[in-house]
């Protein structure tokens, strides 16, 4: 054959099968392959997820406001992370300001009354207390005079008129002293009077701490960690129920995606229900972070499958993140592989090596520069490798591109790295 008989030879080749066909086979007839080597190592075997999952949340709050009130601050915006106790919102707290600066002034009223009254009730108590004891010791020395001037008049010491004069002044201390027990009943009336004044101060304190609550309540604040999904209000606008108002007083002002339940809801076939168990230890692989696979915990699997006759049936499983959660958003894609064993010591290869055809499984083994096809009988898997129990050893070369074109048994191949 003349050089340019085999340069139109190749031409034609480039023509019928692209430059990259022609270009598989090396002048001596070689097939370019890549092969790697059998080897013995730790192999984790894992189950994957039908299709790619998504990022969820276990709870999501809504963030509303408790009084109304004209909007005069936002302090967060969508996509922000929050703490507990952190401001989301501030309403106009003019209004708020007034009732509180309102209730202290009625407070302050009310315990100087109360001060007030307690002052007179110590007086008239002090000033009553003083006359009762002065009207007994009074009664007590009218009545032991009255009994000696009477023991005086039966023995005819006396005349009749000291005796009735001794009468009457026992008569008026013994009333004098009756009257000061009566007094008695004023104080009853007075501490009645305190007893209100007290009672008119609590009623004070309480609305002040009812103003100071409704003022607090002017500053809306996060009750979770999590991280804002939806901002529904706008400076400016007004919380209310009536006219004049712009967002419903109870309607969400924002809804927050608590960050700490952070999970990946996924599907696997039902084929691999027997080897999914909760507390499995997974890993997640998310579109956003490529290379960046992240932990996660297998805490909860459906108890039915789902899927048509003619679909495939699955069922759905959820995966709690055990790292990165200040990495990733709700709604983020990801792929989950679930980890179901560890071999430490396995001899395993590519899965892209292995062939299926028929029910048999086999790899290209390198041997003196050609490919044998040798048949193995596979074991456990994952994404990347496959377990071998039988039919390789440990330093095999086996091809990994079995596709090929131009190779078969006993094809001369050249490896290339």
């Amino acid at each position: 054959m003349t050089r340019g008989t085999r340069g139109l030879l190749l031409l034609s080749v480039v023509l019928a099968g692209g430059v990259g066909t022609a270009t598989l086979f090396t002048r001596r007839g070689e097939v370019p392959v890549r092969a790697v080597a059998v080897k013995h190592g730790e192999m984790v075997i894992s189950v994957s997820a039908t299709a790619t999952g998504a990022l969820e949340s276990e709870a999501e709050v809504n963030v509303r406001a408790e009084v109304a009130g004209r909007i005069q601050r936002l302090r967060v915006d969508e996509g922000d992370r929050v703490v507990p106790g952190q401001v989301l919102a501030e309403l106009d707290p003019q209004e708020a300001e007034a009732q509180v600066a309102l209730a202290r002034a009625e407070l302050a009223t009310a315990r100087a009354r109360l001060e007030q009254e307690e002052a007179g009730v110590a007086m008239l108590g002090e000033r009553i207390r003083t006359r009762i004891e002065e009207s007994r010791a009074t009664r007590e020395r009218t009545a032991k005079d009255l009994e000696r001037l009477r023991a005086l008049h039966a023995e005819g010491a006396i005349p009749r008129q000291q005796l009735d004069l001794a009468q009457a002044e026992f008569e008026v201390a013994a009333a004098s002293h009756a009257a000061a027990l009566a007094d008695r009943d004023q104080l009853v009336v007075k501490e009645h009077e305190v007893a209100a004044a007290r009672a008119a101060v609590a009623q004070r304190e309480a609305q002040l701490r009812l103003a100071e609550v409704q003022r607090s309540r002017m500053t809306i604040r996060s009750p979770i960690a999590g991280l804002v999904r939806r901002r529904l209000a706008n400076e400016g606008e007004v919380v209310g129920l009536g006219g004049g108002s712009t967002l419903t007083l109870g309607g969400p002002l924002f809804t927050l995606v608590d960050m700490n339940r952070l999970y990946v809801r996924a599907t696997v076939d039902e084929f691999d229900a027997r080897r999914i168990r909760l507390g499995q230890e997974v890993r997640v692989t998310l579109e956003a972070l490529p290379g960046q696979p992240l932990r996660g915990r297998l805490y909860k699997i459906s108890p039915a499958v789902s899927g048509e006759r003619q679909e495939a049936r699955t069922f759905t499983v959820r995966v709690a993140l055990e790292e990165g959660k200040e990495l990733v958003k709700p709604g983020m894609s990801a792929d989950v592989e679930v980890i179901v064993a560890r071999r430490p010591d396995a001899l395993f290869v590519p899965s892209q090596a292995i062939v299926e055809r028929e029910g048999k499984k086999w790899v290209y083994v390198v041997a003196e520069g050609r490919a044998r096809t040798t048949a193995v009988k596979g074991g456990d898997s994952n994404w990347n490798s496959t377990e071998i129990l039988e039919g390789l050893r440990e330093g095999d070369r086996v091809i990994i591109n079995p596709d090929t074109p131009g190779l078969s048994e006993d094809a001369r191949v050249r490896v290339h790295r």
